[in-house]
């Protein structure tokens, strides 16, 4: 799928309005669906980054309706992209809401079938699995395979719910745990959704003023399917915010923001290590060190009460994942399905992980420009999600927002969401028996779900990492600067680094590829 072409792209850079192809394109459109179908896929091809390109085909209905906007009309006021973003994240939590109804349990002895109802969700299953639900603490009296921080929002919830008058005791009676259940999981939602609505914002924030970028992320498939699995959000908020304090040029606030991240999931050590890679190839590694060191005080100060109290409980989670096989949605599990199992997966998988990061150091360290810090990141995660030894449906969390700013492409944030989506379908029926041969061989639509999923991530991946070699390909090639010299800028990096950033650069997605400090 090629990008779009130079002049589109010129397009996406300008600080106005994106003037309309209809003006400037000088072939003649075929007449008909043939016709409407290529406009619509050469919109695809262009950046998201563009205010109106998604929705051209559409806006041409105009023309059949009274023609274009007034001279005294304010398109720029009436179609501003963030409070239209914000609506299309609410769009889709009540979406999300309504997927999850058919899981809501009307009475003790009526089950649910959470897996053929694609509705599965672990935070109304361990409330009650796990004592939650009878008022045990966590860690110290239950096993609790998530960090301390995932742990302590976890408890949030379970304290709104006691104060809503759904007290979690020993020996409640089916029908009072039921009710305590529902409640728990209404006010976790609500909560998730408070950290969707900041990894929105943070996503506006990242962008230019006029961008409809976040829309990708606040309408995502992925949000409405996925969103309630697991307590994810709440790190991709934190893991968000720490990437715009960076943008900001805040490291200390970034490095304790990712630390408290690291505190409640693993895979914010990657953004942390795709951090000292870039920094390294900018010339900013006393920002890094700066960050890190923020990160550790932050990380330390959530962990070490609980390691102080109980070790071997705050160390479950380490030991635990340490110790883990392959499992579900990871391409060493498929292999496991069609008997082709590796002894020691989970050294092949560290492998896997470390050959991919020493690739990205080499790819941030030759590339003829300094990439951008959003195209390190995702591949740090991408790395990690495509190597682990485990890819639970809940990840893709992990990866929405990092994949929107690493590659606005429709057509290609398109093949990442259909592999997600296949996959997720997929996994629900496995574990419902339903992919299962009855001749007990390999189920081997579950295994071509896990395929395609990996090779949807490494195709964004290699696009990803073509942007960074060939930047002048890339979907903001207009930013690059003509006849960019091999190496780095001779001018010293603090000297550069006092220069005034102008408004339209300071972000994660738009920043200039060109500049070094």
């Amino acid at each position: 799928m090629a990008d779009a072409s130079p002049a589109s792209e010129s397009a996406v850079a300008a600080d106005g309005p994106s003037p309309s192809r209809h003006a400037a394109d000088p072939v003649e459109r075929r007449p008909g669906v043939v016709g409407w179908l290529s406009g619509v896929w050469e919109d695809l091809r262009v950046p998201l980054e563009r205010p109106a390109a998604p929705w051209r085909p559409y806006f041409d209905l105009s023309r059949r309706i009274g023609g274009g906007l007034g001279r005294h009309s304010v398109p720029r006021a009436a179609l501003h992209p963030a409070p239209w973003i914000i609506v299309f994240a609410v769009i889709a939590w009540i979406i999300l809401m309504m997927r999850q109804l058919p899981c809501r349990q009307s009475s003790p002895d009526d089950a649910v079938d959470s897996y053929g109802a694609l509705c599965y969700s672990d935070i109304p299953l361990l409330y009650n699995s796990r004592g939650i639900s009878q008022g045990q603490a966590f860690y110290t009296d239950v096993p609790w395979e998530y960090p301390v921080l995932s742990g302590f929002f976890a408890n949030v919830a379970r304290w709104i719910t006691d104060h809503l008058g759904f007290r979690a005791a020993p020996g409640l009676s089916a029908e009072t745990l039921l009710a305590n259940t529902h409640v728990y999981f209404a006010v976790t939602a609500v909560m998730l959704f408070i950290c969707f609505l900041v990894v929105v914002i943070a996503q506006i924030a990242l962008v230019r003023r006029d961008s409809w970028m976040p829309i990708a992320v606040a309408a995502s498939p992925a949000i409405m399917t996925a969103g309630l699995i697991n307590w994810d959000l709440f790190v991709v908020a934190l893991t968000s915010l720490g990437l715009l304090a960076w943008v900001k040029r805040h490291p200390v606030w970034a490095g304790a923001l990712l630390g408290l991240a690291a505190a409640a999931k693993f895979y914010p050590l990657f953004v942390i290590g795709a951090l000292f890679l870039w920094c390294w190839r900018a010339g900013r590694l006393p920002e890094w060190v700066r960050a890190t060191v923020a990160a550790l005080i932050a990380w330390f100060a959530v962990n070490l009460p609980l390691a102080i109290i109980d070790f071997s409980a705050w160390s479950y989670f380490y030991t635990y994942n340490a110790d883990r096989g392959a499992e579900f949605g990871s391409i060493w599990y498929a292999l496991q399905l069609m008997g082709w199992g590796l002894p020691g997966v989970k050294w092949w998988s560290r492998a896997v992980i470390v050959a991919g990061l020493a690739g990205l150091a080499f790819l941030v360290w030759k590339a003829p420009i300094r990439p951008r810090l959003i195209q390190v990141v995702y591949l740090a995660v991408a790395v990690f999600v495509v190597g682990n030894v485990v890819y639970s449906p809940q990840y893709v969390l992990w990866l929405v927002p990092l994949v929107t700013l690493a590659r606005p492409i429709l057509a290609d944030l398109a093949v990442f969401t259909v592999g997600e989506l296949v996959y997720f379908v997929a996994i629900w029926a496995y574990l419902d028996a339903k992919l299962t041969p009855p001749d007990g061989g390999p189920p081997w639509l579950y295994i071509a779900a896990v395929v395609v999923r990996v090779a949807a991530t490494c195709w964004i991946m290699s696009r990803v990492v073509r942007d960074v070699w060939h930047p002048e390909k890339g979907p903001f090639a207009a930013r690059v600067v003509p006849a960019v010299p091999a190496t780095e800028p001779s001018e010293p990096v603090a000297s550069r680094s006092r220069r005034r950033r102008s408004p339209s650069t300071d972000t994660v997605a738009a920043e200039p590829a060109h500049r070094s400090a």
